[in-house]
């Protein structure tokens, strides 16, 4: 069992290890690439933003330290990794592998599929009528899946190491019609974690020791 520092520490490592190693490397700038774009390399930022237009590819990773990623109707990506900063994918984006946030939400729009796993420190993540091949890990962080969503995987709420007095509170909502195929596990039982169905959202796996209300 993995916990929350190692996982925390290892989005940290690749996001750093991108940005050193890059081939293209912003420092206090942000990267713009525009509509209908090829590129075969990385992109990476230290202080600033990635935004990747629409219909582009992108045969590399994008990796920020402090600064928000968007990508744009119909792009794909190799993988996506942030320190700081929101993630937004617009509609029928495709990341070909994982997505990896410590401090910052996730959108992912109607039509888009991560094939990897898409792992949260900090943050909520919202799916609308999209797609995780994987399993999608969380630690603090409400989770909402919308439209038709789908995880193929399970949705795995991590272990916080050490005591505090603040009991932790999540909620995941499963709506309209959307699915979690695998199960939804919670790895602390201190956690307070309620599981909404609505309108035909269904786990297909266990919830074991997680409320779950259906409405």
């Amino acid at each position: 069992m993995k916990s929350n520092l190692n996982l925390k520490f290892k989005i940290a490592w690749f996001v750093l290890l991108a940005v050193i190693t890059g081939c293209n490397v912003s420092v206090n700038e942000s990267v713009r690439i525009e509509d209908g774009e090829s590129i075969h390399k990385s992109l990476s930022s230290v202080n600033g933003r990635i935004d990747i237009g629409r219909n582009c590819i992108i045969n590399g990773g994008l990796s920020t330290v402090n600064g928000s990623i968007s990508v744009g109707d119909g792009s794909v990506v190799e993988s996506i990794k942030s320190v700081n900063g929101e993630i937004v994918l617009d509609s029928d984006v495709e990341v070909r592998h994982d997505l990896d946030v410590i401090n910052g939400d996730v959108k992912i729009g109607k039509g888009s599929r991560i094939h990897g796993e898409a792992n949260s420190i900090n943050g909520r993540i919202d799916m609308t009528n999209s797609e995780i091949d994987r399993d999608l890990t969380t630690i603090n962080g409400d989770v909402r899946l919308d439209e038709k969503s789908v995880i193929h995987g399970d949705i795995i709420i991590k272990k916080v190491r050490g005591s505090s007095d603040k009991q932790r509170h999540m909620r995941i909502e499963i709506l309209n019609e959307s699915l979690v195929e695998g199960n939804i596990e919670l790895e602390d039982p201190e956690i307070m974690v309620e599981v909404i169905l609505r309108n035909g959202g269904r786990v297909l796996g266990s919830t074991e020791g997680i409320e779950v209300f259906t409405e």
